[in-house]
C-alpha cells in the first residue's frame, strides 16, 4: 500500500477527464477519500486491483484539488469585495470547522481567509 502522495507535476485535469465540468475542491476531497477507502480494502482482502484503483482514484483527487486551487486563486482575492460579508464569513467559518474535522489544512487556512475578510468589510 502506497503511503506517499504522488508527484503529479502540473497534471492537467480539465475536460473529458471530468466530464467538461469545471474542477472542485469538494469533489476532489470526495475522490481522494474513496481511493483511501478503496486502497484499504484491497490491502485488508490483499487484492491488487481493489489497491490500484485507489492510488487511481487518489492521484485524480490530488490532481483535482490541485486545479480547482489553481483556477480559485488565480480571482478569488479579487471577488471577496462583492461579496456579502456575511455570507462571506459565514462560509469561512463551514469551510474552516470542515477542514479541522477533516484534516484538511487549506480549507483550515482558506476559511480563516474567507472569515477575516468577511470581517473587514463588515467594519467598512
Amino acid at each position: 500500500m502506497s503511503t506517499g502522495i504522488p508527484n503529479l507535476g502540473n497534471a492537467d485535469i480539465t475536460g473529458s477527464a471530468h466530464n467538461g465540468r469545471r474542477p472542485s475542491q469538494v469533489h476532489g476531497h470526495i475522490e481522494y477519500a474513496k481511493g483511501v477507502v478503496s486502497e484499504t480494502i484491497g490491502s485488508m482482502v490483499n487484492s491488487s486491483s481493489w489497491q490500484q484503483s485507489g492510488e487511481s482514484h487518489k492521484a485524480s483527487g490530488i490532481a483535482e484539488m490541485r486545479s480547482a486551487k489553481e483556477m480559485v486563486d488565480k480571482d478569488l482575492r479579487s471577488h471577496y469585495p462583492e461579496r456579502n460579508a456575511t455570507t462571506l464569513k459565514t462560509e469561512g467559518k463551514s469551510q474552516n470547522m470542515l477542514g479541522k474535522t477533516i484534516g484538511c489544512q487549506g480549507m483550515v487556512e482558506r476559511g480563516g481567509e474567507k472569515e477575516q475578510i468577511g470581517d473587514m468589510l463588515k467594519k467598512n
